[in-house]
């Protein structure tokens, strides 16, 4: 609609194609989208120091804790962080119902690192990415400081954020699965 009304002589600019999806669909789901950490501090250890005055920091040693720790943690904010060789737990000490993705941006990486919206906006110091493994071999390969490693958000919680008025933040939902789009859609 708003490009409708920025763009009043644009023939079929007060027409756009969707597709609607029933949330309740079997095998909707929202796979989780991790976020890569670039141009901070030489040292990216000393954030779990910034951290733990909202977190319980604490060194795992797979990825299988972490998940392990994921499908235990009810309502609160379980965040992994993967730095050099090693892997962390970040529980966020009170933000009960909070979206982890919010408390990521806000706390730690708004708060621990001193990356802004702005920042975020453009992805000036951060990358986003799509797999466990594909983010944490990014860092151990020299290409990321940081992956934030993020569990999926629950379809549920997306449309209780929605019908409320609210908004997910960026790079926060990733439906699957995807529609095939194909070539006739990309013609339309």
């Amino acid at each position: 609609m708003a490009f409708r009304d920025e763009n009043p002589g644009l023939a079929g600019a007060g027409r756009v194609m969707m597709t609607f999806v029933n949330l309740h669909s079997p095998g909707v789901r929202i796979l989780a989208t991790h976020r890569l950490v670039s141009g901070v501090s030489s040292d990216a250890v000393p954030l779990l120091k910034n951290a733990a005055g909202d977190f319980r920091v604490e060194e795992i040693d797979s990825l299988d804790g972490l998940k392990a720790a994921w499908a235990e943690c009810g309502d609160r904010t379980v965040i992994g962080a993967a730095i050099g060789d090693r892997l962390f737990l970040l529980e966020e000490r009170d933000a009960r119902g909070e979206l982890d993705v919010r408390i990521l941006h806000e706390r730690l990486l708004g708060g621990a690192l001193g990356i802004g919206e702005e920042a975020v906006r453009t992805e000036r110091n951060l990358r986003y990415i799509r797999g466990l493994e594909a983010a944490v071999g990014e860092v151990r390969r020299g290409g990321a400081q940081i992956a934030f490693l993020l569990k999926p958000v629950a379809v549920e919680r997306v449309a209780e954020i929605s019908f409320a008025g609210g908004v997910m933040p960026q790079k926060s939902t990733d439906f699957y699965p995807k529609l095939l789009s194909g070539l006739t859609i990309y013609r339309i």
